[in-house]
Protein backbone atom coordinates (compact mmCIF):
# COMPACT_ATOMS: atom_id res chain seq x y z
CA UNK A 1 0.00 0.00 0.00
CA UNK A 2 1.49 3.38 -0.98
CA UNK A 3 2.47 5.73 1.83
CA UNK A 4 0.65 9.05 1.76
CA UNK A 5 1.42 12.29 3.51
CA UNK A 6 -0.46 15.50 4.21
CA UNK A 7 0.03 16.59 0.61
CA UNK A 8 -1.64 13.47 -0.78
CA UNK A 9 -4.64 13.75 1.52
CA UNK A 10 -5.21 17.51 1.27
CA UNK A 11 -8.62 19.02 0.60
CA UNK A 12 -7.50 21.50 -2.08
CA UNK A 13 -4.57 22.18 -4.39
CA UNK A 14 -3.43 25.39 -6.07
CA UNK A 15 -0.57 26.54 -8.28
CA UNK A 16 -1.69 30.13 -8.87
CA UNK A 17 -2.07 31.75 -5.45
CA UNK A 18 -5.84 31.91 -5.93
CA UNK A 19 -8.11 33.85 -3.60
CA UNK A 20 -10.48 30.90 -3.31
CA UNK A 21 -9.63 27.22 -3.42
CA UNK A 22 -11.66 24.95 -5.67
CA UNK A 23 -9.30 22.37 -7.17
CA UNK A 24 -9.53 19.04 -5.38
CA UNK A 25 -6.65 17.34 -7.20
CA UNK A 26 -3.16 18.14 -8.46
CA UNK A 27 -4.24 17.34 -12.00
CA UNK A 28 -7.20 19.71 -11.78
CA UNK A 29 -5.12 22.68 -10.59
CA UNK A 30 -2.38 22.14 -13.20
CA UNK A 31 -5.02 21.69 -15.90
CA UNK A 32 -6.69 24.95 -14.88
CA UNK A 33 -3.40 26.82 -14.88
CA UNK A 34 -2.36 25.50 -18.30
CA UNK A 35 -5.78 26.02 -19.85
CA UNK A 36 -5.30 29.76 -19.46
CA UNK A 37 -2.31 29.60 -21.82
CA UNK A 38 -3.75 27.27 -24.46
CA UNK A 39 -5.13 28.68 -27.68
CA UNK A 40 -6.34 27.15 -30.94
CA UNK A 41 -3.42 25.67 -32.85
CA UNK A 42 -0.91 26.12 -30.03
CA UNK A 43 1.89 23.70 -29.24
CA UNK A 44 0.77 22.29 -25.88
CA UNK A 45 4.13 20.68 -25.16
CA UNK A 46 5.93 23.97 -25.80
CA UNK A 47 3.59 25.79 -23.39
CA UNK A 48 4.28 23.16 -20.72
CA UNK A 49 8.05 23.53 -21.27
CA UNK A 50 7.81 27.33 -21.08
CA UNK A 51 5.88 27.01 -17.81
CA UNK A 52 8.79 25.03 -16.45
CA UNK A 53 8.39 22.98 -13.35
CA UNK A 54 5.08 23.73 -11.65
CA UNK A 55 4.88 24.08 -7.87
CA UNK A 56 1.60 22.93 -6.37
CA UNK A 57 0.56 23.87 -2.85
CA UNK A 58 -1.75 21.60 -0.86
CA UNK A 59 -4.31 22.95 1.59
CA UNK A 60 -6.34 21.36 4.35
CA UNK A 61 -9.49 22.82 5.83
CA UNK A 62 -8.80 24.34 9.23
CA UNK A 63 -10.01 22.32 12.20
CA UNK A 64 -11.59 24.60 14.76
CA UNK A 65 -9.78 24.03 18.07
CA UNK A 66 -11.85 22.80 20.99
CA UNK A 67 -11.13 25.90 23.13
CA UNK A 68 -12.81 28.01 20.41
CA UNK A 69 -15.81 25.70 20.40
CA UNK A 70 -16.01 25.96 24.21
CA UNK A 71 -15.76 29.75 23.99
CA UNK A 72 -18.57 29.86 21.41
CA UNK A 73 -20.68 27.61 23.66
CA UNK A 74 -20.10 29.91 26.65
CA UNK A 75 -21.12 32.93 24.57
CA UNK A 76 -24.23 31.12 23.29
CA UNK A 77 -25.25 30.08 26.81
CA UNK A 78 -24.72 33.62 28.08
CA UNK A 79 -26.78 35.09 25.26
CA UNK A 80 -29.56 32.53 25.75
CA UNK A 81 -29.69 33.32 29.46
CA UNK A 82 -29.81 37.07 28.73
CA UNK A 83 -32.73 36.62 26.33
CA UNK A 84 -34.66 34.43 28.75
CA UNK A 85 -33.78 36.56 31.79
CA UNK A 86 -35.32 39.66 30.21
CA UNK A 87 -38.73 38.05 30.55
CA UNK A 88 -38.33 35.50 33.32
CA UNK A 89 -35.64 36.60 35.80
CA UNK A 90 -36.17 38.37 39.09
CA UNK A 91 -36.14 42.06 38.11
CA UNK A 92 -34.33 42.84 41.36
CA UNK A 93 -31.86 39.96 41.02
CA UNK A 94 -28.51 39.62 39.25
CA UNK A 95 -30.06 38.75 35.87
CA UNK A 96 -29.27 35.08 35.97
CA UNK A 97 -31.89 32.36 35.86
CA UNK A 98 -29.63 29.30 35.92
CA UNK A 99 -27.74 28.06 38.95
CA UNK A 100 -23.99 27.78 38.34
CA UNK A 101 -24.17 23.98 37.87
CA UNK A 102 -27.02 24.24 35.37
CA UNK A 103 -25.13 26.90 33.41
CA UNK A 104 -22.10 24.58 33.19
CA UNK A 105 -24.32 21.74 31.91
CA UNK A 106 -25.89 24.11 29.36
CA UNK A 107 -22.47 25.24 28.11
CA UNK A 108 -21.23 21.65 27.76
CA UNK A 109 -24.43 20.63 25.98
CA UNK A 110 -24.04 23.48 23.51
CA UNK A 111 -20.36 22.59 23.01
CA UNK A 112 -21.31 18.94 22.35
CA UNK A 113 -23.91 20.06 19.80
CA UNK A 114 -21.33 22.31 18.13
CA UNK A 115 -18.82 19.43 17.92
CA UNK A 116 -21.44 17.30 16.15
CA UNK A 117 -22.37 20.15 13.82
CA UNK A 118 -18.70 20.81 13.02
CA UNK A 119 -18.45 17.35 11.45
CA UNK A 120 -20.64 18.59 8.59
CA UNK A 121 -19.62 22.26 8.60
CA UNK A 122 -18.26 23.79 5.40
CA UNK A 123 -15.09 25.37 6.76
CA UNK A 124 -13.75 27.94 4.31
CA UNK A 125 -10.49 28.74 6.08
CA UNK A 126 -7.58 26.54 5.02
CA UNK A 127 -3.98 25.96 6.07
CA UNK A 128 -1.08 25.07 3.80
CA UNK A 129 -0.06 21.47 4.41
CA UNK A 130 2.57 20.80 1.77
CA UNK A 131 4.18 21.67 -1.54
CA UNK A 132 5.44 19.62 -4.45
CA UNK A 133 7.14 20.58 -7.65
CA UNK A 134 6.21 18.72 -10.81
CA UNK A 135 8.74 18.51 -13.63
CA UNK A 136 7.89 19.39 -17.21
CA UNK A 137 7.88 15.66 -18.01
CA UNK A 138 5.50 14.85 -15.14
CA UNK A 139 3.16 17.67 -16.12
CA UNK A 140 3.10 16.61 -19.76
CA UNK A 141 2.37 12.99 -18.84
CA UNK A 142 -0.45 14.05 -16.49
CA UNK A 143 -2.00 16.29 -19.11
CA UNK A 144 -1.62 13.74 -21.93
CA UNK A 145 -3.42 11.20 -19.74
CA UNK A 146 -6.11 13.66 -18.67
CA UNK A 147 -6.53 15.75 -21.84
CA UNK A 148 -5.29 13.83 -24.89
CA UNK A 149 -7.30 16.18 -27.11
CA UNK A 150 -4.88 19.00 -26.20
CA UNK A 151 -2.42 17.29 -28.56
CA UNK A 152 -5.00 16.51 -31.25
CA UNK A 153 -4.61 19.07 -34.04
CA UNK A 154 -8.27 18.84 -35.04
CA UNK A 155 -9.48 19.47 -31.51
CA UNK A 156 -7.12 22.45 -31.01
CA UNK A 157 -7.92 24.09 -34.37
Amino acid sequence: MPVTDDFDTADFYDCRDSETLTCESVTETIEGWLDGFLAPGCDTSAIIREGGPIEVTAFRRTVIPDPEIKHAAEDAAERAEEILAEEYADPDGDGSIFPKEARAVLEESIAAALRVAMKTADIWACQKCGKRTYSVEEVEKMMRDENPDWWDEESRA
